[in-house]
């Protein structure tokens, strides 16, 4: 009776164990999910993860802006640009020379994001703050999609761009089209 007794007992405690292991798992899960955020563009059919450590500022149907919540001087613009007549990105590099004061690219090269082809620019230029200049670091991705171009724009200061640009890269890999 008492072998019984203990091999009922040795039988519940893997169960016990599974058990508590499944609701951890799904308790963590439930934790990496609620720490993001998803913008949805129904007009362009694409959508992209953001952490909850942005803020969204002036999200509007076809654009938007995004600071990292600690350091508003690091920003994550979403921004879609009529389709130009010519090649997009070369009219895109005129434009950010004329716009950016000392525009200075450091790389431009064509990439896959979600399948879809992308150009990838990456330039530097002055800012001017209250009482000196800053020097801006920026990443931009633009994305041809129907007869429009989605704009990735990434920028923070000298100091703060190595720190927060995975974030930016992590957010590009959750863009999904449909």
């Amino acid at each position: 009776m008492d072998f019984i007794s203990s091999s009922k007992w040795f039988s519940a405690v893997p169960l016990v164990a599974l058990t508590m292991l499944l609701i951890g798992w799904n308790l963590r899960q439930s934790a990496v999910i609620a720490k993001k955020n998803v913008y949805v563009n129904d007009t362009l059919h694409f959508e992209f993860e953001y952490g909850k450590d942005w803020v969204a500022d002036s999200i509007k149907p076809i654009s938007g802006k995004f600071y990292f919540l600690s350091k508003p001087d690091v920003k994550l613009r979403l921004h879609i640009l009529p389709s130009y007549a010519y090649d997009y990105k070369v009219i895109h590099e005129r434009y950010n020379k004329t716009a950016f004061r000392n525009f200075t690219k450091t790389s431009g090269n064509s990439i896959k994001i979600g399948l879809k082809d992308a150009y990838k620019l990456s330039f530097t230029y002055l800012k001017e703050d209250t009482d000196n200049e800053k020097k801006i670091y920026v990443t931009q991705v633009l994305i041809p999609v129907k007869n429009d171009i989605i704009l990735f724009s990434f920028s923070a200061s000298e100091a703060d761009y190595p720190v927060y640009e995975p974030y930016f890269l992590q957010m590009l890999t959750t863009l999904r089209f449909w």
